[in-house]
């Protein structure tokens, strides 16, 4: 069984009904598939409808926070959100989970962090390839461990510690760079 997370506001830049369109497409590919939605906005009813009806193995577990948050990222297999993508890929890519979006022009700077076939996956903004995409990744194993992978990286390289570090090493770098311009 394969899970997909999304996990954020539901609202028209997430593309909620292009998920749930994806959704179905995934488990049609893969029987055992099942996505799990949390978050909550205004197209909220949409999927709490959808996860009523038991269509297509998708799942509306509300708002989650804290210890609760981390069990769901801890139980997917990839995290997919093929809308705005803003900080919780960090979430995700904490987790060691892959993200998959869409080339959507209202992504958050965040994107940047996305590394195609390194820990994501970006696709145009078609439901059935978005699906397919994803469906040959949970396919292959290897490919999937080297994605979670690349995420940890990911996610290593951008904690508070190591941007703090940056942070420092840059005022240093200024200071020293200011320091040689009035004894020149």
């Amino acid at each position: 069984m394969a899970i997909g997370l999304f996990m954020g506001s539901l609202y028209s830049h997430k593309l909620i009904p292009f998920l749930i369109d994806a959704a179905r497409e995934i488990r049609r590919m893969m029987p055992g598939f099942h996505l799990i939605v949390a978050g909550a906005g205004p197209q909220q009813t949409l999927v709490e409808q959808v996860s009523a009806t038991g269509d297509g193995g998708i799942h509306y577990v509300g708002p989650i926070f804290g210890k609760k948050r981390a069990t769901y990222l801890g139980m997917a297999s990839v995290f997919l959100n093929p809308g705005l993508v803003g900080l919780a890929i960090l979430d995700a890519f904490a987790e060691g989970l892959p993200v998959g979006t869409t080339d959507f022009e209202y992504h958050s700077p965040e994107i940047e962090y996305l590394r195609a076939d390194q820990n994501g996956l970006m696709t145009q903004r078609d439901p059935l390839e978005y699906a397919q995409a994803v469906v040959a990744l949970l396919q292959d194993e290897l490919r999937l461990a080297r994605f979670r992978h690349g995420a940890l990286e990911t996610a290593r390289s951008h904690s508070i510690d190591a941007m703090v570090e940056r942070f420092h090493r840059g005022i240093l770098a200024w200071l020293h760079s200011r320091g040689k311009e009035g004894h020149g």
